[in-house]
């Protein structure tokens, strides 16, 4: 019977300890809620931390920029418009909080190059008037100056960079005035048709100059011809005589016959004598031939 009476008393003793706890617990969070209510701060250390992380975690956000449309146009700035100084000292005032203009560039394209490199770093902008946002905490300076030997590497291999004289609206305004005008009813009315111009002689001899004409474009075949024959053709083509001059040649003894050594007067009779000698032998019944 004792155990029995102790078992039941220990029994009794947690159950008190743990109502105890569990009204003192809701007691806690009732005057928590009244503090809550009564707007006065009330302190959470986990809390509290994950705030800290969360803050020291923006803070240690890389600022995000467009960096290959910064190196593209940083090349175009120092090839094309010859500013480096100008884009480093633009960068160096950024950094500086300062708010810069670029209408006070007087080059149309550095100030329209100018414009889009702020659009790739996402500078604010009011007009032409550009400042570095709050959050960039990099130097902008520094950038460029990390990647200033690419950058003058790459501009040097695409070669020097030419500017032209005339902008798109002058091209476009000599192209204009090259077209034909059209003509003004007055000088429409002071020309003349083919047939008034005809009676008026303008096409006198107009056979001839057509045949000569056509004589100048013909097309001479010198296949199978001698260079000689090849070169008289030209001439004739040149001189409009093609139609008038003879198409053979003429027969001329001293260079149809030309040997390539010249022949003496005894040895020519020599020659003829043994033609005359070697005729004679081929008459019937003065030479037989095993073959005849």
């Amino acid at each position: 019977m004792a155990i029995f009476d102790h078992l039941n008393r220990i029994n009794s003793e947690r159950l008190s300890r743990s109502r105890s706890r569990e009204a003192g617990d809701k007691g806690i969070k009732a005057t928590d809620h009244r503090r809550h209510y009564r707007g006065s701060s009330v302190h959470y250390p986990n809390r509290c931390r994950s705030h800290e992380l969360n803050t020291r975690a923006e803070k240690e956000l890389p600022y995000v920029f467009q960096q290959a449309e910064f190196i593209r146009i940083a090349v175009d700035i120092i090839r094309k418009c010859s500013a480096e100084d100008i884009l480093r000292c633009f960068l160096n005032d950024l950094d500086k909080g300062e708010a810069v203009d670029i209408s006070q560039f007087p080059d149309d394209k550095l100030r329209k190059k100018l414009r889009h490199i702020s659009k790739a770093l996402y500078l604010e902008r009011d007009d032409l008037v550009y400042r570095k946002p709050p959050e960039c905490k990099i130097s902008l300076v520094s950038i460029l100056e990390d990647k200033l030997d690419y950058l003058k590497n790459k501009a040097a291999m695409q070669g020097p960079y030419e500017r032209r004289s005339k902008n798109k609206v002058e091209a476009a305004k000599d192209q204009q005035d090259k077209k034909p005008k059209p003509l003004s009813k007055d000088e429409a009315a002071k020309l003349l048709s083919l047939r008034e111009m005809h009676e008026q002689g303008f096409f006198v001899d107009y056979d001839n100059i057509h045949k000569e004409f056509m004589n100048r474009h013909a097309i001479i075949d010198v296949w199978g011809k001698s260079p000689e024959e090849q070169l008289a053709l030209m001439r004739a083509k040149e001189s409009g005589k093609v139609e008038t001059e003879q198409p053979w040649r003429p027969f001329d003894r001293e260079k149809d016959l030309a040997t390539p050594s010249k022949m003496s007067f005894k040895e020519y009779k020599s020659l003829q004598e043994a033609s005359k000698s070697f005729k004679a032998s081929l008459d019937d019944g003065r030479t037989f031939t095993s073959f005849m």
